[in-house]
């Protein structure tokens, strides 16, 4: 039996592990790259976070398909485990790493697991068309029994369609439209003053009228916002786009919220400034100077703007402006503008068209896995864990019905 699996990402490696246990196998994976598994080398800023001790069918944006394809977090454990790799034990928000806390240790581990004896890896091959012949399929002038496709998002690079989408559309696999998810947020002003900084904080996503709210990391770009905390309400944004029109997106953060500091009292800025007298010196020893100078901007913005407003419904304390600066420091998200960075796809290869083994409907032998289809899940591990599990969940099929 002949497999040809296209895309040496953590799905296609684990298909391709799984699948060389049978000597009866042979196969072939085709890798646009020089090197296999480009994403989870970069994942988790390298340190690779691959699993997440709190899986649950609801973290994914399709969770009732997703159910038939997840494997649970104490699986993937033992799987990984059994593979080589020693893992760190869940942290705070459930995350686990490889214990070097290093993304080369995945994957040497992966790459060792390879059966080299049935099992060819041909780098910089790029895969433009498949061609189904009688009960076959022809890729790259090689004739296979099957066809794996994993080879991340049609919109991972910059997101265009290209000659294999289009095959596979003709091969009955359409697609949902995609949209960068898991990604920074473009937004209407310029942060070049404050690129770089980061602040602890909470944050609400306004999407017309309704309203979502996380805390952690706010990282400023020059005309972006991203961390942790925006990613994931990025995945929430995104998933409501492809749902229906938004009309406005707007972001707003509370820069200084008051359970994040051990002084809790609600008027500390109008205490301090009224003691100090002073922007500058208010806001010292509260933030980094680049941030401080951005909020004393946006306050005399916010009060020249003022000028033409009735005098009674002015807001005339100095420390009033700054403290709503501070606890509305606010952007309006920019939707038709691609963001810098962004690590998973929302949308792909509509579900309609495969089984709940990944398998075309229309076309028996060709399997989709990971991040190609329509399936994305939260930040922290989830992604990673759904590519594990559905090349586990091909593996298994292709085998069980040769």
């Amino acid at each position: 039996m002949k497999v040809c699996i296209i895309g040496a990402g953590v799905s296609g490696l684990i298909s391709a592990i799984e699948l060389g246990k049978s000597n009866d196998v042979s196969i072939d994976i085709y890798e646009k790259n020089i090197k296999a598994a480009r994403k989870l080398l970069a994942s988790g800023n390298g340190r690779c976070n691959i699993t997440n001790c709190y899986l649950s069918k609801d973290s994914y944006n399709n969770p009732s398909f997703a159910s038939y394809i997840l494997k649970d977090y104490s699986y993937i454990y033992d799987y990984l485990t059994n593979l080589g790799l020693l893992l760190t034990s869940p942290d705070e928000c459930g995350r686990v790493y490889p214990i070097s806390y290093n993304s080369n240790t995945v994957y040497d581990c992966l790459m060792d697991n390879i059966n080299k004896k049935n099992t060819k890896i041909i780098y910089s091959t790029y895969i433009d068309n498949i061609v189904k012949k009688d009960n076959k399929y022809i890729v790259n002038n090689t004739e296979y029994d099957y066809v794996i496709v994993s080879i991340g998002s049609m919109a991972d690079e910059k997101y265009e369609h290209n000659k294999l989408e289009e095959c596979l559309i003709k091969l009955g696999l359409t697609y949902t439209k995609t949209y960068p998810s898991l990604s920074s947020l473009v937004v209407d002003k310029n942060n070049n003053e404050i690129d770089g900084v980061r602040v602890k904080c909470k944050a609400r996503l306004d999407v017309d009228e309704e309203s979502f709210e996380n805390s952690g990391e706010l990282i400023f770009k020059k005309n972006e916002v991203g961390g942790i905390m925006v990613m994931e309400l990025s995945h929430i944004l995104n998933n409501i786009r492809r749902s229906r029109k938004i009309n406005k997106a707007t972001i707003h953060f509370d820069l200084l919220p008051e359970d994040g500091f051990s002084y809790q009292k609600h008027n500390y800025i109008d205490d301090k400034y009224n003691k100090l007298k002073d922007d500058y010196k208010t806001l010292n020893g509260i933030f980094v100077r680049k941030l401080s100078k951005e909020i004393i901007r946006r306050a005399n913005e916010y009060d020249k703007s003022q000028k033409s407003l009735d005098k009674a419904i002015r807001i005339t304390s100095r420390s009033a402006i700054l403290n709503n600066i501070i606890h509305d420091f606010s952007y309006t998200i920019n939707l038709n503008s691609k963001p810098s960075m962004y690590h998973v796809i929302c949308g792909g290869i509509d579900l309609k068209n495969i089984t709940n083994t990944l398998e075309s409907k229309r076309n028996k032998k060709l399997y989709c896995g990971g991040e190609v289809i329509d399936i994305n899940g939260n930040c922290g591990g989830y992604n990673i864990s759904f590519a594990i599990s559905s090349g586990l969940v091909i593996a298994k099929s292709i085998l069980e019905n040769r």
